[in-house]
């Protein structure tokens, strides 16, 4: 994000581009789009083919909103920069939810014992919270749409 916020600030971007202002909204196809990329990057991590699929999920989920929210900070788009952000937050939730399931039904725990109480405890904090900001998203999507 300081790296776009600095570009933006020497170069000037179009902040009516089309590829930008598609970073700047949240809807179901990103948070599906989120949601496998973590399954993927989990998935590879757990086969031993971490270094693609890890990049391509950052590609993908991570990178054009944090790059996105850091040009429109800089162009003083704080409209745009809040969408761009709850778009992070979204995809930052949804792979981190999917990954969490995919070690879950890997079977991928702590060796010892006492780890794994520990772990527990976090695993279970995680989830909850994923789940429950992926729901208030959702519930904003859904605000969001027009009606009729």
């Amino acid at each position: 994000m300081a790296v776009s916020a600095a570009l933006a600030l020497l170069v000037a971007p179009n902040v009516a581009s089309t590829e930008l202002l598609a970073r700047t909204s949240l809807d179901y196809a990103a948070i599906v789009l989120a949601l496998a990329s973590g399954a993927a990057a989990a998935l590879s991590v757990t086969t031993g083919l971490s270094a693609t699929l890890v990049g391509v999920m950052v590609a993908v989920a991570l990178m054009p909103p944090a790059a996105t929210l850091g040009i429109m900070v800089s162009a003083g788009r704080l409209d745009l920069a809040a969408g761009a952000a709850m778009l992070l937050g979204a995809n930052v939730a949804s792979v981190n939810l999917s990954a969490q399931v995919v070690f879950l039904a890997k079977g991928i725990r702590p060796r010892l014992w006492h780890e794994r109480q520990s772990a527990r405890m976090a695993v279970t904090v995680n989830l909850v919270t994923s789940v429950v900001l992926l729901a208030v998203l959702i519930g904003i999507i859904t605000l969001r749409q027009p009606t009729g």
